[in-house]
């Protein structure tokens, strides 16, 4: 069951069990419940856009944990104006990445979006000389269909 319907789901039971003549009874069952499903957090969702004008090798996740960077990604080649998603679902918490890029011929440029929770959307666009990311958190709009 995706995260979606569980919220949906969970937010009909508070509704019918807090609003009738079973409230505490209600508030008392669906605490542990709500507390549990909401304790794994979805990763990290990223969105390559390649405005560079160049065609890229390789695009790198990398996490430092520990003063270890560990790789989470890597995806590739990516054409010039070519958009790919990607799941970090490793970082489920509280935790940060920075993005690697190798272009074809290549040049390299490191960015990324640094701090993020599971969760998250993030944007990376991919320029000649640098990545700007934009960052959101993805389960404030949970009606939408569409969470990329």
């Amino acid at each position: 069951m995706r995260v979606e319907e569980r919220y949906l789901i969970m937010r009909y039971l508070i509704m019918r069990y807090l609003s009738g003549k079973y409230f505490r009874l209600g508030a008392i069952a669906l605490t542990p419940l709500i507390f549990l499903t909401s304790c794994r957090s979805p990763g990290v969702r990223v969105s390559i856009n390649n405005d560079s004008g160049k065609d890229i090798e390789t695009i790198e996740f990398w996490r430092e944990q520990a003063d270890q960077p560990t790789l989470l990604e890597s995806i590739g080649p990516l054409e010039a104006g070519e958009k790919q998603k990607v799941l970090l679902s490793e970082i489920t918490g509280e935790g940060a990445y920075s993005t690697q890029v190798t272009f074809a011929d290549g040049a390299q440029i490191e960015g990324g979006a640094g701090y993020v929770e599971g969760g998250y959307r993030v944007k990376e666009t991919v320029k000649a000389t640098e990545i700007v990311s934009e960052v959101d958190l993805y389960l404030s709009d949970i009606t939408s269909p569409n969470l990329w």
